[in-house]
């Protein structure tokens, strides 16, 4: 099973309405249905056609920085102007503007969905499967520590916190709430 998927499932947990559907996922694995959720499952390229674009260069900017918080120029922000409210007003994430410019100054990435479609995009596919099958079999009083993570990988830590915290929601652990690298200890 690949990283995302193990995503999506444990998202599913943690919201009834989505258990619906990770029940749907798990009865239907024939290779032409995937094919054709494939095509239809991507809802949020589907709000731009240059949200795949503004994305991978949000993330690469994510990866340098490793911070949620992304400071972006002018032209950045006039170049992806309307992608970039669209994903403001969908909630995914939060465009900071100021008085004296129409244009976005500051990006904040406060949704796990829009960073773990990040990651699809621009991530090494193996270090997340990695990362997502080190804290799914995370035991009982186990430790996980970012900063490890992080180097063996070669992943953000914001990328992993954001992996720590979803499993923490869904029940299976706690994610560190400190500043500084994250750490995570599975509980069940």
């Amino acid at each position: 099973m690949d990283w995302l998927t193990t995503i999506v499932k444990v998202l599913g947990t943690t919201n009834p309405l989505t258990a619906a559907l990770v029940q749907l996922h798990s009865e239907t694995e024939s290779h032409e249905f995937k094919k054709t959720l494939n095509r239809l499952s991507d809802p949020i390229s589907a709000m731009h056609p240059d949200i795949t674009k503004l994305s991978e260069d949000l993330y690469k900017h994510l990866k340098e920085k490793d911070s949620l918080h992304l400071e972006i120029t002018p032209d950045f922000s006039e170049k992806f102007s309307r992608p970039i409210s669209t994903l403001h007003q969908n909630g995914l994430i939060e465009a900071q503007y100021s008085l004296r410019n129409a244009y976005a100054h500051q990006i904040i990435l406060r949704d796990s969905t829009y960073i773990f479609y990040m990651c699809k995009l621009a991530e090494n596919n193996k270090s997340m499967q990695k990362l997502v099958e080190r804290v799914d079999k995370c035991k009982v009083h186990e430790h996980l520590y970012g900063a490890e993570l992080g180097v063996e990988l070669g992943l953000p830590l914001e990328v992993i916190r954001t992996v720590f915290d979803l499993y923490a929601k869904a029940g299976y652990g706690h994610s560190s709430e400190e500043i500084g690298p994250p750490s995570y200890q599975g509980i069940s």
